[in-house]
């Protein structure tokens, strides 16, 4: 195994950073979401809320339903039957903190007051 270089390490330190923020965003999106749909008529389907003067976007309330193929549903000679599976192989890149990194928040606390969440 070869001795890691430093540019290897920069590399899994910015990853690991990456992925730090990723997560936080996406718990502070579901939380917009959560606070979005608490807001508005349950019982209208779709529905569209214009945004207000110098807003960036109005808000599209859609719900969908799709088809979705149940293997549960199959019998278990069939289901756990080699001749009907298949193999995939991938790769991943798993980077492994020493610990946890700094997440940095970047939000107007004051406009998160106002609005409540």
């Amino acid at each position: 195994m070869k001795k890691p270089s430093s540019i290897l390490t920069a590399l899994a330190d910015e990853l690991i950073f990456l992925r730090a923020q990723q997560k936080a965003l996406e718990q502070r999106g579901a939380a917009v979401r959560a606070q979005i749909l608490s807001m508005i008529d349950q019982d209208v389907k779709d529905q569209t809320i214009p945004g207000g003067p110098g807003a960036q976007a109005d808000v599209r309330i859609e719900t969908r339903t799709s088809r979705r193929f149940d293997q549960t549903l199959l019998p278990n000679d069939v289901r756990w039957n080699p001749r009907y599976a298949r193999h995939r192989t991938a790769t991943y890149v798993r980077v492994v903190p020493h610990a946890p990194p700094p997440v940095y928040a970047r939000f107007d606390m004051d406009v998160i007051d106002r609005y409540g969440t």
